[in-house]
């Protein structure tokens, strides 16, 4: 009778504890499922860099993997938004330029990043060390005090030029901070030399806009920035037409009209800009950061000088100092979709990819400069990247958008057209303030259009 007792209370726990069982092996089995997460991208060597380092992701923990979808240029935005309006959730992580950031924040297409960096189990944030990344570059992707997205690849604008060049004519090397238009200006007119004098200059004083049209457009805007000009304020009172820019716009394309530097801004673009600083032929040039790789690698060009290059931030106004916001702020960043089911480990990927370690591999490989300061003030880096010492400047004076979420088809697709003009009419401050009251005509319309007035 006690043996029988026995085995029944032995039964009766087996049967209760097989649940339990169950479970764990459920629970467990259940946390070490494979989750694949999906990264939708531009087709540029920033998605290049996601592809590299796919595999030493992967490896780095066991349950995770990455899927990188490289979408061509031309598709790349209206694929996106097609994803993201439709509440697909096929990206767990996307892309956010600064022209759009502000309309995915406030279309809820992305999720607020603070509570992600709370949770110890997600990551070590003293590790991570998120405020070393420069406070600018962290406000520009956050909004009422809430972080949305990381940096991958933060670009600015620089002035590159000849420094022996610059001391043929006497002229100082310019500081970090930039030279003032002025002494821009006026170094462009020395540097141009045309021995022959028969209007073909052997050397151009410098380089501006490339071939596309927003590349004038981001030139106007960074002349009026440093007068402290938007677009428009943040009441939509359109202010592009302003007086004081269109005088520093007509004294900024005077020494391209007198052929100081080539007589047609679209014949040529970034590629012809490093090889004529290359060959002697340019003394500066307004061009981007990620153009300074040319000069880091001279094994792997014709033309190996870089010990006779100089880098500064973009030419800026006394009235409006240094820190002026007049330089386009190419961002990328990367932020997690709000219709992610992986949100979680979209996040550990997003901050795998821009941690030290790796932001390190992609400075170096390519795929964007990070904007970390550990990087920026690096004596390693800087000895093969001199241009990263305009990084700091160049960040903290970023033009600022206008206040409304249409900013890409604004200045894109829409204030181009208009821009471009000062370079193709009959050249004159008449005919540049022309120019700008119908910028400006069209600003407002494209306001009203969009229910903004």
């Amino acid at each position: 009778m006690k043996r029988i007792g026995i085995t029944n209370v032995i039964f009766c726990l087996l049967i209760f504890l097989m649940p339990v069982c169950l479970f764990a092996t459920g629970t467990q089995e259940q946390k070490e499922e494979t989750v694949t997460i999906t990264i939708g991208i531009e087709a540029w060597s920033e998605a290049d860099a996601h592809v590299r380092n796919k595999e030493r992701f992967e490896a780095s923990q066991a349950r995770i993997k990455l899927n990188v979808d490289k979408i061509p240029a031309a598709a790349y935005l209206p694929k996106l938004m097609s994803v993201l309006t439709g509440h697909t959730g096929a990206y767990d992580v996307v892309v956010a330029y600064q022209e759009n950031f502000r309309l995915f924040v406030e279309s809820g297409y992305i999720v607020q990043l603070d509570p992600f960096f709370d949770d110890p189990d997600l990551i070590n944030a003293n590790e991570y060390d998120l405020h070393d990344f420069p406070d600018p570059l962290l406000g520009k992707l956050s909004m009422n005090g809430k972080l949305y997205a990381i940096p991958q690849a933060p670009g600015w604008q620089v002035v590159f030029f000849r420094k022996d060049l610059l001391a043929q004519q006497g002229l100082k090397e310019f500081p970090v901070e930039g030279p003032t238009w002025d002494e821009y200006i006026t170094a462009i007119r020395k540097c141009a030399v045309d021995s022959n004098g028969d209007g073909a200059f052997e050397i151009l004083g410098t380089m501006n806009s490339g071939k596309n049209h927003p590349s004038q457009m981001q030139e106007v805007l960074t002349v009026l920035g440093s007068l402290n000009i938007p677009i428009m304020t943040e009441d939509y009172k359109v202010t592009i037409n302003d007086s004081r820019g269109i005088d520093l716009l007509y004294q900024f394309y005077t020494p391209i009209r007198e052929g100081l530097t080539p007589p047609d801004p679209s014949a040529y673009y970034l590629p012809d800009i490093v090889k004529a600083l290359q060959t002697g032929n340019l003394a500066m040039a307004l061009a981007w950061n990620s153009q300074g790789e040319a000069f880091a690698t001279p094994e792997q060009t014709d033309y190996p000088i870089p010990e006779k290059m100089g880098f500064s931030v973009v030419p800026h106004h006394p009235s409006g100092g240094i820190h002026a916001p007049r330089i386009w702020p190419a961002l990328w960043a990367l932020a997690v979709s709000a219709d992610s089911k992986h949100q979680e480990e979209a996040f550990q990927y997003i901050t795998w990819f821009t941690s030290k370690e790796t932001a390190m591999e992609v400075l170096m490989n390519g795929g964007g400069v990070s904007g970390r300061r550990s990087l920026l003030e690096d004596p390693e880096v800087l000895k093969d990247r001199p241009i990263m010492t305009s990084g700091a400047d160049g960040m903290a004076s970023w033009y600022t958008y206008p206040p409304i979420f249409e900013n890409f088809d604004l200045l894109h697709k829409y204030l181009p057209s208009y821009t471009s003009k000062i370079m193709t009419t009959d050249f004159s401050k008449a005919a540049i303030k022309a120019v700008m009251e119908e910028a400006a005509t069209a600003v407002e319309q494209f306001l009203r259009d969009h229910n903004y007035k």
